[in-house]
C-alpha cells in the first residue's frame, strides 16, 4: 500500500510598514493639529479661527522660545556706543553684570533681571 503524505506548509507573511505608516501611529497629535484645521461642521467646510501651521509674525514674537516653529533664542549681541567718549563697545543683551567702556570706564550697561538697561545717551545697534 502506498500512501501519500500530503504535507501543507503555511506560512504567514505580514506586511511590512512603510515610513509613512510608522509616522502615522507616532505622531497622532500632529494629525489631529492638522485635521482639526479644517473640519466638516454638518457636511460643509468649517475653517478654524487662527492658522495653526502659519502663525503671523506677531504671534510667534510673543509665543516662548521653545514653542516657536523654528526655536530662536530672545538674547542678542549689541554694538553700544558709549555717551561719553563714543567708544563702540560689544554688549549682550541679557547681562548679569554690569558693563563698563572698554576706554573711560563709564557705565554702559545694568542687569535688570531680564534685558539689559543701557545708560542715559548712549545708543545701540543689533549684531546679526
Amino acid at each position: 500500500t502506498n500512501t501519500s503524505v500530503l504535507s501543507i506548509h503555511i506560512f504567514f507573511f505580514f506586511k511590512q510598514k512603510t515610513a509613512y505608516e510608522m509616522l502615522r501611529s507616532l505622531v497622532g497629535s500632529e494629525m489631529c493639529i492638522r485635521d482639526r484645521y479644517q473640519r466638516r461642521v454638518h457636511g460643509q467646510k468649517h475653517q478654524m479661527d487662527t492658522d495653526l501651521t502659519n502663525p503671523t509674525l506677531a504671534e510667534e514674537k510673543q509665543s516662548h522660545k521653545l514653542k516657536r516653529l523654528v526655536q530662536a533664542p530672545n538674547s542678542y549681541f549689541m554694538d553700544v556706543k558709549c555717551a561719553s567718549c563714543g567708544t563702540i563697545n560689544v554688549v549682550f543683551s541679557h547681562v548679569k553684570i554690569p558693563v563698563y567702556c572698554v576706554n573711560c570706564g563709564n557705565i554702559v550697561g545694568k542687569p535688570t533681571g531680564g534685558k539689559t538697561k543701557l545708560t542715559i545717551g548712549s545708543s545701540y545697534k543689533i549684531k546679526h
